[in-house]
């Protein structure tokens, strides 16, 4: 997927970039983590529930192999993991 943003802020002036999906994220994240040993990778919760339809109908699990690739190792409870479909 590719995302225009505003470049410079003139209106009107947007450049697409590569931004999106779990390959991007896991890319991003393992950027992020370079030369840092002593970090943890938390989310603030509804990664399921609210996850898209082909990972509902999977029960999530889809979502949950793709933030351990990611590299997630702490989740916080939001209302979507109480959700179902």
């Amino acid at each position: 997927p590719k995302l225009s943003v505003p470049v410079g802020g003139a209106p009107g002036s947007e450049q697409r970039i590569p931004a999106g999906g779990a390959a991007y994220l896991a890319t991003a994240m393992a950027r992020l983590r370079e030369g840092r040993d002593n970090t943890i990778t938390v989310a603030a919760g509804d990664l399921t529930s609210a996850s898209p339809f082909a990972s509902s109908q999977f029960l999530d699990e889809p979502t949950v192999l793709a933030m351990n690739m990611v590299g997630l190792e702490l989740n916080a409870v939001g209302n979507h993991e109480f959700d179902r479909g």
